[in-house]
């Protein structure tokens, strides 16, 4: 599917394409997508399903640093920069405090609820 979407891409995304062609970093990273996603299909026709999870987390994450690497500076090719869009200071500092709040709530409250559904059934036995 990669494949396909980069040489469709010649026509709906000529900016992305070339970038993805003609840059120092592509190749490496093409065929470490390529290596990624053949080892997905290998570790899942072994039956090794850990293993095919990271691989193809691993693919999606090696694609989207593509596509971004590709696309920098633009957003939005032509129009928005990530220097012309970005917030103000102030916005991003408080979105930062924002984010440390959240993580100090969600942390332990995804460890409890794992820790509860997790855990070893008790026997009727232990109740009493």
């Amino acid at each position: 599917m990669a494949l396909i979407v980069y040489l469709l891409s010649g026509a709906g995304a000529p900016v992305i394409r070339r970038d993805l062609s003609a840059s120092w970093w592509t190749w490496p990273l093409q065929i470490a997508t390529a290596l990624t996603a053949f080892g997905a299909i290998v570790t899942l026709w072994q039956r090794k399903f850990r293993l095919a999870r990271v691989l193809a987390a691993s693919q999606v994450t090696l694609i989207l640093w593509g596509w971004g690497n590709a696309q920098y500076p633009y957003l939005l090719v032509s129009d928005f920069t990530i220097y012309n869009s970005a917030a103000p200071p102030i916005t991003l500092r408080f979105v930062l405090i924002a984010l440390l709040a959240g993580v100090l709530l969600l942390f332990p409250s995804f460890y409890y609820l794992y820790h509860v559904f997790k855990a070893e059934p008790q026997s009727p036995d232990t109740h009493a």
